[in-house]
């Protein structure tokens, strides 16, 4: 139970860090491209493909995580 715990405030960590530092990114990042007008999408895309990439990498991790957190460890000898 103390395992899981652990992973859920791991987990709950790495997602607040990753909020703390592509939120603010993504402000800047909008930002800037607002200038742009009508082609503030194409000024903006290359940044929305690398947080889309990172945050499915982030997904692929929790889901990883999760999944061995939840199997069962096996001692050896019983």
């Amino acid at each position: 139970m103390g395992r899981r715990i652990l992973l859920g405030l791991a987990l709950l960590l790495v997602w607040a860090s990753y909020g703390l530092v592509i939120l603010p990114l993504a402000d800047q990042e909008a930002t800037r491209c607002h200038q742009f007008g009508d082609l503030a999408a194409e000024c903006s895309a290359p940044f929305m493909l690398f947080y889309g990439v990172v945050t499915v990498v982030f997904l692929m991790a929790t889901v990883t995580l999760a999944i061995l957190a939840g199997r069962r460890v096996s001692r050896p000898g019983g």
